[in-house]
């Protein structure tokens, strides 16, 4: 999924569109490798399991906490700047 572009509004501002297509492609990203992990390649049923559901929550928390990190530790590297 990653390179996946947004229709993006033309009103918007650069700064926008690179924050709106970082985002859409976080969570490509983050969709296809919780996927990878807690659903297996072989699952044909309608819904998910509890263990797969509890996976896939625990997964997306651990990577919104990552994605979060890691913009905070750019921003103090900048502002240190």
């Amino acid at each position: 999924m990653a390179g996946t572009q947004v229709q993006i509004p033309q009103n918007l501002t650069t700064l926008q569109q690179v924050e709106l297509d970082m985002m859409a492609d976080m969570y490509g990203r983050m969709t296809e490798t919780c996927r990878k992990k807690c659903v297996k390649p072989e699952h044909k049923a309608g819904e998910l399991n509890k263990g797969e559901s509890v996976c896939l929550d625990r997964c997306i928390v651990k990577y919104f906490q990552m994605h979060e990190n890691v913009g905070k530790n750019l921003r103090l590297d900048f502002n240190a700047k």
